[in-house]
């Protein structure tokens, strides 16, 4: 189960994520916040230009950031399991210890809060945890496969993918259990989901017509809009902190585009790759 689960999860690409700031009026939102991005086993911050490129070391898979820390998996210790590190690599600090594997961390916007996938009860299912990995729940049971989780801005809800009901769909589960629903129903694999900053939108990434591409949702999963139509496949779609900019990586790389789906830029080279959350530095 390990390995085929892995390669399933795996397949999509690495990671980015979104790293936004806080503050009142005044501020531009087409450069509001920055980037972590991922690429050959090393995570980079940059500005949402792709500029300004800073390593946040080596050995690191899946990462997120709040409060000026990356949050990422590595195999330090033989297994996947998350670690906090600074943006310039200094103070890593390991945040869960298991036998099985923990990976995927998505952090709320206030840094409080992660939820992440675990395989310690044998099947990779949803968790959350406060930031210093204390108070360590499950949210998903299901024989099926879980993952690709996002949790809200202020941490009340977490969306994922399972294929608990024959394809990968997306599903919302409140932060204390409750509440499962699912949101997508389409025989075309719908994954990669990502919040709004404001929580009422989510992005994901669907082939339902034809090949991968940037979808946009209500909350509940209503009124469906394709943000992207192109020939490559597209992935990993996340927001700025503003909702300004879309982010997500194809065969090129990172790319960023209006909210829209207007004005593709290039953002970092081919190889390199981002994941759905967001940040506070």
């Amino acid at each position: 189960m390990k390995r085929f689960a892995t390669t399933r999860i795996l397949a999509l690409g690495a990671v980015v994520a979104l790293v936004g700031c806080g503050g009142s009026g005044g501020f531009n939102p087409s450069s509001f916040g920055g980037l972590l991005y991922y690429l050959s086993g090393e995570l980079f911050t940059s500005n949402l230009n792709g500029a300004n490129n800073n390593s946040a070391g080596t050995g690191f898979f899946v990462g997120s950031m709040s409060e000026g820390k990356v949050i990422a998996s590595s195999q330090n210790d033989g297994d996947d399991e998350i670690f906090t590190v600074n943006a310039d690599g200094s103070d890593l600090t390991q945040v869960t210890t298991n036998s099985a594997d923990d990976f995927r961390p998505s952090i709320s916007a206030d840094g409080s809060k992660m939820a992440f996938i675990s395989e310690r009860d044998g099947n990779y299912e949803i968790y959350v945890m406060n930031s210093d990995g204390t108070n360590q729940v499950r949210l998903t049971n299901n024989a099926a496969l879980d993952y690709f989780p996002s949790i809200s801005a202020d941490g009340s809800k977490v969306i994922f993918v399972s294929d608990r009901d024959g394809n990968d769909e997306i599903y919302s589960i409140n932060s204390n259990g409750t509440g499962l629903t699912r949101l997508t129903n389409n025989a075309a694999a719908d994954t990669t989901p990502a919040w709004s900053p404001d929580g009422t939108t989510i992005l994901f990434c669907t082939d339902r017509d034809g090949n991968s591409e940037i979808y946009r949702a209500n909350a509940n999963g209503s009124s469906p809009v394709r943000i992207t139509n192109t020939v490559e496949n597209e992935y990993h779609a996340s927001y700025n902190m503003t909702g300004f900019y879309i982010f997500y990586y194809d065969t090129v790389g990172v790319r960023r585009v209006d909210a829209n789906g207007s004005n593709r830029t290039n953002i970092a080279g081919a190889g390199s790759s981002k994941t759905t959350t967001f940040v506070y530095p």
